[in-house]
């Protein structure tokens, strides 16, 4: 798979297949936009209805609507959602949590939480890297695996829409999260800022235009 933009969270800083209670729609019935969710880590379930809710949240301080589908990893799991069919669309972000470690990146920083990655053919994707969650939260013991998840997944998304160095200095797009960072995550009052929750508006409302 060829890539040609990606970003590399680099922070000592979403299980089944249901869809879980997340979206809430606009006035034509469809979510501003889609993750489809791949665990080929094999958390306990709990663990994903949190980071599901968890990211939701993020979102809903913006005032988008996230609709998030569980999709199977293997036949001998239960059918897919309908959603996770076909080729993604210009709303739809395909997000991989993986149970290992991220290669270092080319600055030689360790300990990444995701990667971004947009192909070629215009697919949106996100890794999470289990083990580099894990890490952090052992290292940040304030914030568990499941809220770093939607954090890191909701940090990525930032990345495929406003750009690969697209770091603020507060909040959710942050270049490397701090440990008062980690604080207001367990509070669940992490954000992306004023400025970046009306770009996300106008970047989604304009793939979901697109998508239809």
């Amino acid at each position: 798979m060829k890539r040609s933009s990606g970003s590399k969270l680099a922070l000592f800083l979403v299980t089944w297949w249901m869809v879980l209670p997340s979206p809430a729609e606009d006035a034509n019935g469809n979510p501003d936009f889609t993750v489809r969710f791949y665990d080929y880590a094999g958390v306990d379930r709990a663990t994903m209805q949190a980071v599901a809710a968890c990211f939701s949240r993020i979102f809903e301080t913006a005032d988008l609507r996230v609709e998030w589908l569980n999709c199977r990893v293997s036949w001998s799991e239960p059918a897919s959602p309908l959603g996770c069919e076909g080729p993604p669309l210009e709303s739809v972000f395909i997000v991989r949590l993986l149970p290992g470690a991220a290669e270092p990146s080319h600055s030689g920083r360790q300990n990444r939480l995701g990667a971004a990655i947009m192909t070629a053919e215009g697919g949106r994707y996100i890794d999470v890297f289990l083990e580099g969650v894990d890490q952090a939260a052992r290292l940040h013991y304030v914030v568990n695996r499941g809220r770093l998840m939607a954090y890191t997944i909701a940090h990525e998304v930032g990345h495929l829409l406003f750009g690969p160095e697209a770091h603020s200095g507060t909040g959710v797009m942050r270049g490397q999260w701090s440990r008062d960072d980690y604080e207001i995550m367990w509070r669940q009052w992490f954000e992306f800022t004023k400025c970046e929750r009306a770009l996300l508006r106008q970047k989604l409302a304009a793939r979901t235009t697109l998508a239809r």
